[in-house]
């Protein structure tokens, strides 16, 4: 079994269990099954419920702080990658006016640079819908359904990968366009 599989069985135990938690409060404080006014078999059943509550519970801040730091992590690589791509735009930009001065033709140099924008901004749209998924994929960890728990995640699993898809063409882009074009003009 899978730790998410785990994980989601734990969330579907926390859910159907949450009518037990008064019941299984009485068993804290040390009552014994004729105090609560059940059979042994029953109490021994609220006990181990008792049980996969905490542990659902313990489970559900694991989740929550594994996506606390997917959500880091990928925020941090989305700045690195506004700041390089940012960078070599600015840097195309500068190139062209300087050609432009020499009297350089760089009607092709502005339209790959034109392209490379799009392709940038088609990034960020992406890699911030990614990352306002994976927000609230926080949300559903612990307060919602196994199903609408596992929805969320195929959603950020799709959108992680058509983000790194277009990362990827942003990289190719640059190797196979944009490197190419300025070593024309040197």
């Amino acid at each position: 079994m899978t730790k998410i599989t785990k994980l989601l069985t734990v969330f579907t135990l926390l859910i159907s269990s949450v009518s037990f938690t008064g019941l299984a409060q009485n068993t804290q404080y040390g009552m014994s099954a004729s105090e609560v006014g059940l059979s042994e078999d029953d109490f021994r059943v609220e006990r181990l419920t008792e049980k996969k509550v905490e542990k659902s519970i313990k489970n559900c801040e694991e989740v929550v702080v594994k996506l606390d730091s997917l959500i880091e992590f990928y925020s941090n690589n989305n700045n690195n990658f506004d700041i390089r791509y940012s960078r070599i735009s600015t840097k195309l930009k500068s190139l062209s006016t300087s050609l432009q001065e020499e009297k350089i033709d760089t009607a092709e140099l502005d339209k790959a640079t034109e392209e490379f924008e799009i392709i940038t901004e088609s990034f960020d749209v992406l890699s911030d819908s990614f990352l306002e998924s994976l927000k609230q994929g926080q949300e559903y960890a612990c307060g919602k359904t196994e199903t609408e728990f596992l929805t969320q995640k195929k959603d950020f699993q799709n959108k992680v990968v058509v983000t790194n898809e277009k990362a990827g063409e942003a990289r190719d882009f640059i190797e196979n366009r944009l490197k190419p074009l300025i070593q024309n003009y040197k």
